[in-house]
């Protein structure tokens, strides 16, 4: 990968209460790459998206996002850390922002789908009048263009996510950072969105980190697959998914892909095992 626009090297980050999230976690991610991070639970996999998000610093190694990829500026050596680095960051990224989309929707109960869209062009300063084409853009995109006066309380879960994607698309990022954002689910309904969220990326452009425990889901969505070893994380295996394969039925039923997930999956099980 001659020229990443996301890379960390050698990062290790240890919370106030003494947790070691990750310890000499290194990879690189290109631009316009879909790219899973898979894993034990509490392997590091939220921490590394925080940390490309700018919401908090490495303590040791360099965490590099390059601005065609989130508006980060430039690097966030561990050696900075102290002086605010990672906040600083975080602040800059709002101006082409890294957008971020969590396991629950995370509406306003109190606004209708159109206004918990509008939320971050509101907070960049835009009306409500100029962001309208925006809002009904995003919305038409994710499929509930027809939805934009109802009320959270009103729609299931798989429509309160499309909601919870539209938010984050609305403000054209050029990445999207995904913390296991259908697994709460049915299965049905799961299938359907990472379907559409595969052809939300190939029309955007965008680059994706997408964090999940599914091993199929990894597999039927990325083009790599990077396998975290148990806390403290850092990246132990990758798998890479033929780019020209056809991200459709006859592909989950198929032979490479059982055999992807076969092996990722014993991956997953010695990252479990691995003496830390």
């Amino acid at each position: 990968m001659s020229s990443p626009v996301i890379a960390l090297e050698g990062v290790s980050k240890r919370f106030a209460n003494g947790t070691q999230a990750l310890h000499d976690c290194s990879l690189q991610i290109a631009a316009g790459q879909f790219v899973s991070l898979l894993g034990p639970s509490g392997c590091g996999k939220s921490t590394v998206l925080r940390l490309i998000a700018g919401l908090t610093a490495p303590d040791a190694g360099t965490l590099r996002v390059r601005a065609d990829a989130a508006g980060v500026p430039s690097a966030s050596p561990a050696a900075n850390a102290g002086d605010g680095a990672g906040d600083a960051a975080g602040r800059d990224a709002g101006r082409t922002p890294a957008a971020f989309v969590f396991q629950e929707p995370t509406l306003m109960p109190w606004a209708t789908v159109f206004d918990n869209v509008w939320l971050p062009l509101r907070i960049a300063g835009q009306s409500r009048a100029l962001a309208r084409q925006a809002v009904e853009g995003a919305l038409a995109t994710v499929g509930l263009g027809d939805f934009a006066d109802a009320w959270p309380r009103e729609l299931s879960g798989g429509m309160k996510m499309r909601v919870s994607i539209a938010r984050a698309l609305v403000a054209r990022p050029r990445l999207l950072l995904m913390d296991e954002p259908f697994a709460a689910l049915d299965e049905i309904t799961r299938m359907r969105l990472n379907d559409d969220l595969l052809r939300w990326w190939r029309d955007s452009g965008l680059t994706v980190v997408f964090v999940t425990h599914s091993v199929h889901e990894a597999m039927f969505l990325s083009q790599r697959v990077l396998v975290m070893r148990a806390r403290p994380g850092r990246v132990v295996a990758e798998f890479e998914v033929d780019p020209n394969a056809a991200r459709d039925d006859d592909f989950r039923t198929s032979q490479p892909f059982a055999r992807l997930c076969t092996d990722a999956s014993r991956a997953l099980r010695a990252a479990m095992e691995e003496p830390r």
